[in-house]
């Protein structure tokens, strides 16, 4: 079940039965004797599937082990980036590794970093402003299929910093 926690917000100021209903089914379910032979994942960010634990004291006993992946690093996403890049058959010139790494060293610091999902969503962001460069001289019509096939560094963003006070933007 991805994205558990979404059943359980303890900030809530109403009760929301619907949800407090399904967990507490799971609950009964892991239980049963029927669903013995079943096995229950619960996925997504460490800190909100803990919270969402304090749901119901039984769920954690019931959910026993657990299992933390680390994100991705930096030279990580970089590969993903261009396994993407390759199989939509694009070109990265040689200087775009150091600012994806660099891009890449700011983005895995933050809190929900998205691991691949993240760094596909860079590629559709770079895929746009590498359409937009290309179409700001006018018609695009006169350009090789090469020219559309190639990412430059101005097609990649900086990445958005991240500050200790959030006021600091």
């Amino acid at each position: 079940i991805d994205e558990i926690y979404s059943l359980y917000n303890p900030d809530a100021h109403q009760d929301d039965s619907f949800s407090r209903e399904v967990i507490d089914t799971l609950v009964r379910c892991l239980t049963a004797e029927e669903y013995q032979s079943t096995v229950v994942i619960v996925a997504g960010y460490k800190d909100r599937v803990d919270k969402f634990m304090e749901a119901n004291p039984g769920l954690a006993s019931r959910i026993p082990d657990e299992i933390e992946f680390t994100n991705y690093s930096a030279s990580d996403c970089f590969e993903i980036f261009e396994a993407v890049a390759k199989k939509e058959q694009y070109e990265l010139q040689k200087e775009c590794r150091q600012k994806l790494e660099a891009y890449f060293e700011v983005e895995t610091q933050k809190k929900n970093f998205g691991n691949a999902r993240d760094v596909k969503g860079l590629f559709g962001l770079v895929e746009n402003r590498m359409i937009t460069r290309l179409s700001t001289n006018g018609s695009i019509s006169g350009l090789s299929r090469e020219q559309f096939t190639i990412i430059k560094p101005e097609d990649i963003p900086e990445p958005a910093l991240v500050f200790e006070n959030e006021g600091e933007r």
